[in-house]
């Protein structure tokens, strides 16, 4: 069998902080120093397990260790998603 590992990263943001609760859009607007949120959906695409995901945000410099886990396991199983949140200004 042909193993062929996939992933899918999608990154959100919205205003405010609440522990990562909503969904969030591409874009927010607001003045400087807004609270703002960023939601990171990582979806595995493939068809085995994957573990030690790494997420790495070079526009804001930051990695995974910087996030918060909302949902999700690994190993990551097929088809099955992990969601952390960031928060700032």
């Amino acid at each position: 069998d042909e193993v062929k590992p996939g992933i899918q990263i999608d990154k959100a943001v919205y205003t405010g902080h609440d522990g990562g609760s909503k969904t969030g859009d591409k874009k927010v607007l607001g003045k400087v120093n807004t609270p703002i949120t960023y939601i990171f959906k990582v979806t595995n695409t493939s068809d085995t397990y994957l573990k030690n995901i790494a997420i790495n945000d070079e526009s804001l410099g930051i990695n995974k260790s910087n996030m918060t886990k909302v949902s999700g396991i690994e190993p990551l199983a097929p088809g099955d998603t992990l969601v952390y949140y960031y928060e700032t200004t």
